[in-house]
């Protein structure tokens, strides 16, 4: 892991990459391999698209994520993943229920995860 101080610095330069003028960018992106540049223009360009204030948002979340132990960063993956493969609606009924909820008393903990929809038995018999 990388020490506090280096990557509070990537994520700032992170976010002055798109304050520079173009050519600036191209000649950053220059020093990837051609795999690299592709990823990262296809990346860049997703977000380049959001409005300042939602790419700071995104920033800050990766701050939070690089600082997490290994453990928290492993736990954190484990339920994105569990999120992905909630239903759509699922998911809206969670994001409703959260921005509709007031904030947990210091000291509560964080609410559990839902659990995973169960797979038909005909399905976990096919071996899918």
């Amino acid at each position: 892991m990388l020490p506090l101080a280096k990557r509070q610095r990537m994520c700032e330069r992170f976010e002055q990459f798109f304050e520079l003028p173009s050519r600036e960018k191209e000649k950053t992106l220059g020093a990837l391999s051609d795999t690299e540049r592709r990823e990262m223009e296809v990346t860049l360009k997703a977000f380049e698209k959001l409005p300042p204030e939602q790419r700071h948002i995104c920033v800050n979340s990766f701050r939070k994520f690089s600082n997490m132990t290994a453990e928290e960063r492993a736990q954190f993956l484990k339920n994105a993943e569990r999120w992905k493969e909630m239903p759509p609606e699922d998911r809206r009924a969670w994001r409703t229920l959260i921005t509709k909820l007031p904030p947990l008393p210091p000291g509560f903990g964080l609410p559990p995860m839902p659990p995973l929809p169960r797979r038909p038995a005909s399905l976990t018999n096919a071996g899918l």
